[in-house]
Order: structure tokens, then C-alpha cells, then sequence
């Protein structure tokens, strides 16, 4: 065996191709080996790995094609190749002082191109794993999301982390469905707005998991939700909800509150009868390998799409391209937050009014805004409201700053194009969040014969301690998470037929 091998090998350097093909073969099954290794046993950069896992056996495969190739066009000209063929190019090289020089040239500058491709494919890489890559090089296409991002806690985490986590294999897959999607960003053949949700994310125990822990027990917060009526004022009211988050409580060893959808104990999986995934069909909890519990819509209409476990994402859909979800929303947190002025009469109902226009050009967003508040609040004046034209130039551009946050007509991302499924409700009726399962339709048969619908119990999830409050008057725990101090709202007097009466 051996004996054969030391014969056909110096077929292998007869001629430059079937050298080519012999040193190219060698170095890429070398480097693939190196490649997968270092996947495998560190935390390496995936984008890095797929292209080197894509581009390596390619490498591979040709330098083998060159070899029988190379052996076919030899033999052809100069017949069989004598045995001592490549001892005698060596010697003839050795003795030629031209030779020599040719080969430590060819040996010089083929280690310089090799750094230098080493070097240009890591910066390229490095590049292409940075989330200004993703969010910027398709701008128009990438923009909304580019710019929720931005401005999210998730800000420092790159894209990649989340959208195609470790792992060559998944970087493959994403890299080449990128390739269809440049292809359509180039011939303009691309939906508006993107729709979500995404069907080819990784499961959030190989992305979010990384860093959360929805296991470990959070107990209860207190999460404040403002509104500010559009009267003079701009009179606050704030509802403040106990929410029951939960987790593997330390006392009991039970999952308990929100997060026991995603508990290791229990399993819940639901089919979805729309891409959008807020139409539901059978949802089970399983426990132990064993259906528990099987909800199903007594009155199923549509085709199942397809089924999927429950899992952070269902929920906290939104974790990092977050929008207002409405005009009177996006007001309600610039006041919350003291971005707009809540001592300038009637702001909340202006800012509102004005958001309402959803076709304003982003680059003209400021201009128009400006221009804007000074014909709103001239027909205040009327009524006798004086304006301060500084603080209306001001308040003009902090509404811009809200429009060019949420609204981008090119892709037709308007108020509501993408809702946030942390909590319930909707639009004209519309089951969103908690409430696609937790529509009181669905319904289990017990072992007994009855059946149970899947709750909407309010205090399954959560309790208000404070309901359509003034925070001014908040207890100092509550008054503790506000961003800034509200002053107490002036009381108007009642008209003294009204005390008159009421005495």
C-alpha cells in the first residue's frame, strides 16, 4: 500500500495544475478541520464560520477536479511520467540561480497575499457581524428597525446575537436567505412594511436565554401606565399595576405568574391559523411527555399554518424594534418621560391631532411640525390662549422626534403596523397579546365531563393598586418610579349653582 502511494505521489507535482489542485486540497482540508473544531469547542464568530465553511470546501473540491485534470492533460502530451521525474525538476532547480530566484519571489509574495487576505477577510467579516452592517446597508428597507434599535435597551447587544445566535450552520442558512434579500432591495421586489413575525428565528433558549433567565423567580413589579387628557391642562391619570412576573419560586419549587408559559416544567405549544400568529387554534400543555390540558375552539374556522411551542418571543415580540403603537400613546410617554411640555395648554390634543398625519416626508418632518403648531394654536388663541413662541418651536420638535420614531411612509410603517403583544386589546376589536389564547373561546373537557375555558381572570397576571390616578397624589413608593415630579393639578372651582346645589 505504501509502495503505491510513494508511486502515484510525484504524479501529483508533474505540472503546475495538478500541484495547484495538491496544495489547495491539502490547506482547505487542513483549515475545515481547524474551522469545525473551533466551533465546536469555542464560542466562535458565526458569520465568520459560515462563510469559512462555505467558502473551504469549495476551495477543497476544486484543488481535487485540478489534480485528474492536470494528470489527464500531462499524459496526453508527454505520455507516463518517469518515476525520478521529480527528483530531477528539484536538482534542475537547485543548480539554476534563476530558478531559485523565481521560486523565493513566487514563496515571498504568496505569504504577503495571503496575510493580506487573511487581514482584508477579517475586517470584511468583523464588518459584516456589526450591527451598523445590518441596520444600514439596505437603508430604507432596514430604517425603522435601525432606528427603534438604536434607541433600545438592546442597543449594545449586536443583531446577529439575537437573529442568528452561535452556530455555523444557522449563519449559512441566514446568509443565504440575505442573498434573496438583496436581490430584492437591488430590483425593489420587497414587502412594505417587512412582515413579522419572523418564522426563521433560532428559539429563544439559544438567543434570549443566553442572557435572561426566565426561570429564576422575579416576584412581583409595579409597572406604571400614563395617559394625559386632551383639556387645557393636560390633566394625567395614571394606572399602576402590580404585575405578577413570577418564575421558579424558591419557597414552593413551582412555577407560578407570567413566566410560567416558558416554565421547564410544563410545555405549551398552539397552532397558529395566520402568519401573524394571532389567530389560534388547539393550544396543550404538557407535562412529563403527556398532554395535561388541550384547549380547542369549539367553532375552528381557517386552515392550521402551523404549530409552535410557546416561548419569550410569543410575547415579548418587540424586545428591541419597539413603536408607539398610536399617536395618543407615543404623546402620552413624551409627557410621562417630560419630553413635551405638560404646562403648555392643550398640548396632548394638539401633539395627537398632529401626529395623526401620517404622510409627511421624514426629511420635511421638523419644517412641517414647526409650521404646524403655530396654525394649531393660532385657532387656540382665538379663544383667547396665548402662545409663547419658543416653547411651540420647542414642542414642535419633540413631536418631529416622535414622528420620525415611529412613522416611515417609504415602507409604510405607520401607528399600529407593529403592536407589542406585552399585554391585550386592539384595535376595533382586534386579539392581540394575552387575549389570542385568552380569548374565553377556547375550552378544555375535564376528566369529569365539564369544561373549562381558558381564563381571562385580570388577577391571574396582574392587580391595580391605582386606577385613573393624578401621580401628584401618588404614595412615595409609587411617587419614587416617576421620571419627574408632577406638580398637583390646579382644581377648578365649581360654579356656585352647582355648590349651591350640592349643599
Amino acid at each position: 500500500m505504501m509502495r503505491i502511494l510513494f508511486a502515484f505521489l510525484p504524479r501529483l507535482w508533474t505540472n503546475w495544475l495538478t500541484l495547484t489542485g495538491s496544495i489547495l486540497t491539502t490547506f482547505a482540508a487542513i483549515a475545515i478541520l481547524i474551522v469545525v473544531f473551533g466551533s465546536l469547542t469555542a464560542a466562535a464568530n458565526p458569520y465568520a464560520t459560515a462563510l469559512l465553511l462555505m467558502g473551504l470546501p469549495t476551495v477543497f473540491v476544486f484543488g481535487l477536479l485540478l489534480i485528474p485534470f492536470g494528470l489527464y492533460r500531462h499524459r496526453k502530451k508527454y505520455g507516463d511520467i518517469p518515476p525520478d521525474s521529480v527528483q530531477q525538476a528539484f536538482i534542475a532547480a537547485a543548480r539554476s540561480p534563476a530558478a531559485r530566484g523565481r521560486i523565493f519571489f513566487v514563496g515571498v509574495f504568496s505569504i504577503v497575499n495571503i496575510a493580506i487576505l487573511v487581514i482584508a477577510g477579517g475586517e470584511s467579516t468583523k464588518f459584516m457581524d456589526s450591527p451598523k452592517f445590518c441596520g444600514t446597508t439596505c437603508h430604507t428597507v432596514m430604517e425603522p428597525e435601525w432606528t427603534a434599535y438604536t434607541r433600545s435597551s438592546h442597543s449594545r447587544v449586536d443583531c446577529v446575537r439575537c437573529h442568528i445566535g452561535p452556530g455555523a450552520s444557522w449563519a449559512v442558512k441566514a446568509k443565504i436567505d440575505g442573498l434573496r434579500q438583496v436581490m430584492g432591495v437591488i430590483t425593489g421586489d420587497y414587502s412594505r412594511p417587512v412582515p413579522t413575525p419572523v418564522h426563521t428565528l433560532r428559539p429563544s433558549r439559544d438567543t434570549c436565554e443566553q442572557c435572561h433567565w426566565p426561570s429564576r423567580f422575579h416576584g412581583t413589579r409595579v409597572a406604571l401606565f400614563p395617559h394625559f387628557a386632551q383639556d387645557e391642562t393636560n390633566t394625567p391619570a395614571y394606572n399602576a399595576m402590580v404585575v405578577r412576573l413570577g418564575g421558579a419560586n424558591p419557597g414552593t419549587g413551582k412555577h407560578e405568574g407570567i413566566h410560567w408559559h416558558v416554565s421547564e416544567d410544563f410545555k405549551v405549544s398552539y397552532q397558529y391559523l395566520d402568519e401573524k400568529r394571532l389567530q389560534i387554534g388547539r393550544i396543550q400543555v404538557v407535562q412529563g411527555g403527556k398532554v395535561v390540558r388541550e384547549y380547542n375552539l369549539p367553532d375552528l374556522k381557517g386552515k392550521v399554518l402551523g404549530e409552535r411551542t410557546m416561548d419569550c418571543i410569543d410575547c415579548h415580540n418587540r424586545p428591541t424594534h419597539v413603536f408607539d403603537e398610536s399617536a395618543q400613546a407615543a404623546v402620552d410617554r413624551g409627557m410621562h418621560e417630560g419630553k413635551l411640555d405638560r404646562q403648555l395648554p392643550y398640548l396632548a390634543k394638539v401633539a395627537a391631532e398632529l401626529l395623526g398625519k401620517i404622510d409627511v416626508p421624514r426629511a420635511q418632518a421638523k419644517d412641517h411640525f414647526r409650521a404646524a403648531i403655530v396654525g394649531a394654536y393660532a385657532k387656540l388663541q382665538a379663544e383667547g390662549l396665548p402662545a409663547d413662541p419658543t416653547r411651540l418651536t420647542a414642542a414642535a420638535d419633540q413631536i418631529s422626534e416622535l414622528y420620525l420614531r415611529n412613522v416611515f411612509p417609504e415602507m409604510k410603517v405607520i401607528w399600529g403596523t407593529y403592536r407589542s403583544h406585552l399585554g391585550h386589546g386592539g384595535a376595533d376589536g382586534e386579539m392581540i397579546g394575552c387575549f389570542r389564547c385568552h380569548d374565553d373561546t377556547h375550552e378544555a373537557k375535564l376528566p369529569d365531563g365539564k369544561v373549562k375555558k381558558l381564563s381571562q381572570d385580570c388577577d391571574l397576571c396582574h392587580e391595580a393598586v391605582a386606577e385613573d390616578a393624578d401621580p401628584a397624589e401618588f404614595e412615595d413608593t409609587l411617587k419614587a418610579l416617576l421620571p419627574m415630579p408632577f406638580p398637583a393639578q390646579a382644581k377648578k372651582a365649581a360654579p356656585a349653582a352647582e355648590e349651591e346645589e350640592a349643599e
